[in-house]
């Protein structure tokens, strides 16, 4: 199995995506025309690029990205993949697992210390070194639960003209939060590609402080008055949310509920009241579900010494014992002084180093060994902000 670039089967790389993710596809000849001018139009940027599993015709295809992203404010290359796809006649080649290989030694090549996806299955990329990603909530909130405290003139419908405005914006944001990564051109493509969907945008004195792209949608085939408000994406400062949650108050009179998706997990703070529109549902100790709750982005520590060189040093040396599936055990340190040995996985080791989890938790799970009594001061002094992550690939 030879893995390489692809550079003109476009044609066949849709074919596979297309019977991969029926579900995204209607499954047509003349959608794959379409789709297969899309993904040379995605690989020209230089940021995204097709890779393909070759025998004598094509047996899967991956999506690898290159990336700009906030490591703990510093801005650090990394790298992930997209689009995993084995045609169904090659299924249980190891063609998935071979794509993933090349991709990631790709990054590591191109100096990259830092790997990230979304899993179709947390177990098979765990094999990889993968740990869970920071939590994403998906809340269904009734249009008259969100508190009308904002100011809704700030709001506008945006145009092809706001588009470098709007990814300035992002950009900007995404340099102060740990786990956003810069634009690629694929996000890019996305909104200056948008034929569904409406864009608003909210706005300070002609300055853009947060936009919001979203569709309304019917949620019930027999009555075509029901319906949801889904937003796709949304970023805010302070005053653009309370202006977003006001607009969305407003629309009770045609909307059932708001479909909103983020990792904020204080975000039911902002609502009067903490009901889940499209399936109230009463859990386990009396309690009331808010949300639904994923996982986002996976991460690997492709060099775990690198990442911890760029954190803040600790008054003891913490020397981490590093596991892999393959028995493999890296060492890597941090710190002057006392030594205090920590021995965990590479999973592990990736989630808590973006901030995911804490070495205290860990512990309580069971999955740190340490010769350190008391954990809690080494979080203080990290002190991990939570990846924020919203880029879609």
């Amino acid at each position: 199995m030879d893995i390489r670039e692809i550079k003109n089967d476009f044609y066949e790389m849709t074919c596979i995506q297309q019977m991969a993710y029926a579900s995204s596809f209607n499954g047509t000849k003349e959608e794959v025309d379409k789709v297969k001018e899309i993904y040379r139009e995605l690989t020209s940027g230089g940021d995204i690029i097709a890779l393909g599993a070759y025998e004598e015709n094509l047996l899967g295809t991956v999506l690898h990205y290159d990336f700009r992203t906030n490591f703990h404010g510093e801005i650090i290359p990394t790298a992930g993949i997209g689009s995993l796809a084995v045609d169904l006649l090659h299924k249980k080649k190891r063609v998935a697992y071979e794509l993933i290989q090349a991709s990631i030694d790709r990054a590591i090549n191109s100096g990259v210390d830092l790997y990230h996806l979304y899993p179709f299955n947390t177990r098979f990329y765990r094999n990889f070194g993968f740990g869970y990603g920071a939590p994403v909530y998906t809340y269904c909130i009734r249009p008259e639960d969100f508190l009308d405290e904002g100011d809704r003139t700030v709001l506008v419908y945006g145009s092809e003209d706001d588009y470098k405005a709007i990814f300035d914006f992002y950009d900007d944001f995404a340099m102060k939060h740990h786990g956003m990564s810069l634009l690629t051109t694929g996000d890019k493509r996305r909104l200056n590609k948008m034929n569904k969907g409406k864009l608003i945008i909210a706005k300070d004195q002609d300055r853009i402080i947060g936009y919001m792209v979203f569709t309304i949608e019917g949620i019930d085939k027999h009555n075509n008055q029901a319906q949801k408000l889904h937003v796709h994406e949304i970023l805010y400062q302070e005053k653009a949310l309370k202006a977003f949650g006001s607009f969305f108050k407003t629309q009770k009179d045609q909307v059932s509920y708001i479909q909103l998706t983020t990792h904020d997990d204080k975000f039911h703070h902002i609502l009067s009241n903490t009901h889940f529109a499209r399936k109230p549902e009463t859990q386990d100790l009396i309690s009331l579900k808010v949300s639904d709750k994923s996982l986002g982005l996976m991460p690997l520590a492709l060099n775990p010494q690198n990442l911890l060189d760029k954190l803040p040093s600790p008054q003891k040396c913490i020397k981490f014992h590093i596991t892999y599936l393959n028995k493999e055990t890296v060492n890597a340190s941090i710190g002057k002084g006392d030594v205090i040995e920590m021995t965990l996985s590479i999973n592990d080791f990736s989630s808590w180093v973006t901030g995911i989890i804490t070495l205290e938790s860990l512990n309580d799970l069971g999955l740190l060994e340490t010769t350190c009594n008391d954990l809690r001061d080494f979080d203080r002094h990290f002190y991990f902000e939570k990846p924020k992550s919203i880029t879609r690939f």
